[in-house]
């Protein structure tokens, strides 16, 4: 993210005392919004993009400042209510060149790119009278695109997509996209299911068809979305 002035921030840290008996600090840290790539191949596209953030903050709150009175604080031996939370997102993407791959494979499936991401987060909160509670959190995805079936189709064949996300530790969801060249447009079929763990599972679907016509682009989209709702789009855009 940019400050007013343009210049990108990738991180800082910060200790305040918002008011007596209070203190909090903040750090945090971040790769920039394109990522840090590693090698080139071909022209711009880099081979491996790595993508990245840590964060961490304390508070402590003094039992005087939440208004408890000093001979309470004697008597029962109170400590400084503190609290801690620490949080990190890394992900990786691999782009393959042309001709990465051999001949015979290629012919069925040519992998075009891979990715992966993880992520956690932790927080330990302690009261005033010294016990202590802990909540971790953790999510993962990984997945793919390449396109399939040359052999059959040639330089119309289509362009596959899958995804394996998880948000949290209880909860899933699966994705995958198909675009299929179709004369001079394209048509695109999305498909993703939410598997839920306490909670009903869901699923959505989306197709459109972009062709152009004219000067322009004509697009037709259908959707149902996980709500249940079915939606239905007809545009035309002319570039200016």
């Amino acid at each position: 993210m940019a400050d007013p002035e343009g210049i990108m921030s990738l991180g800082g840290y910060s200790a305040n005392q918002p008011a007596i008996g209070v203190n909090t600090t903040n750090f945090n840290v971040r790769t920039p919004d394109q990522g840090i790539s590693f090698g080139r191949f071909g022209g711009d596209t880099p081979i491996l993009n790595a993508t990245g953030n840590y964060g961490a903050s304390t508070t402590e709150v003094t039992p005087g400042a939440m208004g408890i009175p000093q001979e309470v604080i004697d008597r029962f031996r109170l400590q400084n209510q503190e609290q801690k939370s620490t949080s990190y997102n890394v992900g990786i993407r691999a782009t393959f060149p042309d001709n990465m791959f051999p001949e015979w494979m290629r012919r069925v499936l040519d992998p075009k790119s891979v990715n992966a991401s993880f992520g956690q987060n932790e927080s330990t909160f302690q009261n005033v009278q010294g016990d202590t509670f802990t909540n971790s959190d953790r999510r993962r995805g990984i997945g793919g695109q390449g396109q399939v079936l040359r052999a059959m189709f040639g330089n119309n064949a289509p362009t596959v997509g899958v995804q394996y996300f998880e948000p949290n530790k209880y909860d899933k969801q699966i994705s995958g996209n198909v675009n299929i060249p179709v004369g001079e447009g394209n048509l695109d079929l999305s498909a993703k299911k939410y598997i839920n763990e306490g909670r009903d599972n869901s699923e959505s679907f989306k197709a459109g068809l972009n062709y152009p016509v004219g000067p322009g682009t004509a697009s037709i989209e259908a959707e149902r979305t996980s709500d249940g709702e079915n939606r239905g789009m007809v545009r035309y855009r002319i570039p200016i």
